[in-house]
């Protein structure tokens, strides 16, 4: 590939990798639901006079964070433009809008090219424009500005489409969508420690549930906690910044041996860390369902936690081999997956250990009250992850749409930051995944409460989703 098409800055992919990456056991009984019980004459109050809401708490994961993508282009070439059909915050219009390119299409834009991010990363409430059932008060981001990065695709939102199917606004039994998540949240931001100047999600989610009925909370914490991000700015900086002339008279055997020392050290940090996210995903869940409690004593919901997909194939299954290229490899561009081998080995072994460990938290907080529905993302999006064989990029002969979700990836990948996009969107969910994943969960409700896992198989779409007892 020529080196012209390659990104522009190394530094500034690795720098992404650490924006990016701060995410910014057995079934479990079923039980009879609470719907089952005839309902008080309080709840069949709430049932003949509240709308209808679910609601979705945590992390960027939920939240939306690359939902502006139809999966990724093969270049960053051209500066401007809709990226071979893959930035859904494009628009061409005359006369142009205010447009919100990042710094090098400020220098390049032309015509009546112009970048909204702001029609995807909207505030919490805008998919109820009615305001029933939405105070003011929670109303924090009418603008999109606060990172939170809720986006118009998220997956409560898809969640809602498909409950809603056939449906109006005016149906009694139509869910409106509320996304309380926020993109960089830890476990104290849900309970005891306000994040980008907006009240406790719990305490929100209390505020909802008093004016609506709650039918479904999903939730998607811990990541953050673990600390990825810290693993992508002392590790993943090794992958690029090794790879120079000097390094390439000893190959990949000296990228490899430097490389190694540092995530062998981080392996350990990492795993040191499991059983304390266990306990504070485990204080979360109950904290939920204390404010529930509290909110609605006699309500019917579901609270879903739901863990993490992979980010990366497996070595075997990378469509790019570790050293290639004059200066760099082809995963970091174009592929935008700047891991060796075996980091992306040890990778793949976090998000299994931490879904293992959130499978757990589930357990632990469904022994007293409400029982907590376990969703195991790990295999979702299984040959969709950036850089798999099986998937593709955008080309300008082949353009993304929102109907190919088939052969494309699933995941955001890594950018440099030189043009739209932004960089603490990398190695999230894009639109495509936001979309399998809100799929996932609405397989999920059809099922007594449990531990499910949720899989996909190479080259099928996100209607193909399957849940299986885990």
């Amino acid at each position: 590939m020529a080196t012209g098409r390659k990104r522009k800055s190394l530094l500034a992919a690795t720098a992404a990798v650490s924006a990016a990456l701060s995410i910014s056991s057995g079934a479990l009984m079923s039980a009879p639901s609470a719907a089952a019980d005839p309902a008080s004459p309080h709840e069949t109050r709430r049932q003949t006079t509240l709308p209808r809401a679910v609601v979705s708490l945590g992390d960027s994961y939920i939240s939306g964070e690359g939902g502006m993508w139809y999966g990724n282009a093969d270049t960053e070439v051209p500066l401007y433009g809709n990226r071979y059909g893959t930035d859904r915050s494009f628009a061409n219009i005359n006369p142009p809008c205010n447009p919100d390119p990042g710094p090098v299409q400020s220098l390049l834009l032309v015509g009546s090219y112009c970048y909204q991010p702001k029609t995807v990363y909207q505030d919490a409430f805008n998919s109820n424009q009615t305001g029933t059932g939405s105070p003011e008060s929670i109303n924090y981001d009418p603008d999109g500005k606060n990172g939170c990065d809720r986006s118009d695709v998220a997956e409560i939102r898809q969640l809602a489409l498909r409950m809603n199917q056939g449906r109006t606004s005016s149906d009694p039994e139509y869910h409106w969508p509320i996304n309380l998540a926020c993109s960089g949240a830890e476990t104290q931001h849900l309970i005891s420690e306000k994040f980008k100047k907006e009240w406790l999600q719990v305490n929100d989610l209390g505020r909802v549930a008093a004016k609506n009925q709650v039918k479904v909370v999903a939730l998607s914490i811990g990541g953050n906690d673990m600390g990825f991000g810290e693993v992508a700015a002392s590790c993943i900086l090794r992958y690029v910044t090794d790879w120079s002339v000097p390094s390439r008279t000893s190959g990949a055997a000296v990228l490899g041996r430097q490389n190694s020392t540092c995530i062998d050290d981080w392996d350990k940090r990492l795993t040191s860390r499991l059983q304390a996210v266990r306990t504070r995903v485990t204080n979360v869940l109950n904290a939920i369902k204390s404010k529930m409690q509290q909110a609605d004593p006699d309500g019917s919901y579901r609270l879903v936690l739901q863990s993490y997909p992979q980010m990366v194939p497996a070595p075997a299954d990378n469509r790019y081999p570790v050293s290639d290229g004059l200066f760099y490899s082809s995963r970091t561009a174009p592929g935008g997956c700047p891991f060796d081998d075996k980091t992306s080995t040890l990778v793949r072994g976090w998000v299994k250990s931490l879904s293992d460990v959130l499978a757990e938290s589930a357990y632990e907080a469904s022994k007293t009250g409400v029982r907590v529905d376990f969703l195991d993302l790990e295999s979702a999006f299984a040959g969709h992850e950036v850089c798999h064989k099986s998937s593709k990029l955008a080309t300008k002969q082949s353009p993304a749409a929102s109907n190919r979700a088939a052969d494309m990836e699933w995941m955001r990948y890594v950018v440099t930051g030189l043009n739209q996009g932004q960089k603490q969107e990398a190695l999230h969910p894009n639109a495509f995944g936001q979309r399998a994943i809100g799929n996932c969960l609405h397989l999920l409700l059809a099922k007594a409460t449990g531990s499910y896992k949720c899989t996909n198989t190479a080259g099928q779409g996100t209607d193909a989703m399957k849940l299986a007892v885990r």
